[in-house]
């Protein structure tokens, strides 16, 4: 679970709530895209190597 939630932090569709927390939160971005108003062609693509370090 913690990976995913740092896969959406890359690409800004959830925020930690606290600087190095365990909770977030959803973004603006983030409810756009569950309205199914986001276009996320245009958007990166969550990296999983860059959670290697």
């Amino acid at each position: 679970m913690e990976e995913r939630c740092l896969l959406l932090c890359q690409v800004r569709l959830i925020t930690p709530i606290v600087e190095d927390s365990n909770m977030y939160e959803i973004t603006c971005e983030g409810q756009e895209y569950l309205d199914r108003k986001l276009d996320v062609e245009n958007r990166p693509t969550p990296s999983p190597q860059a959670l290697q370090g």
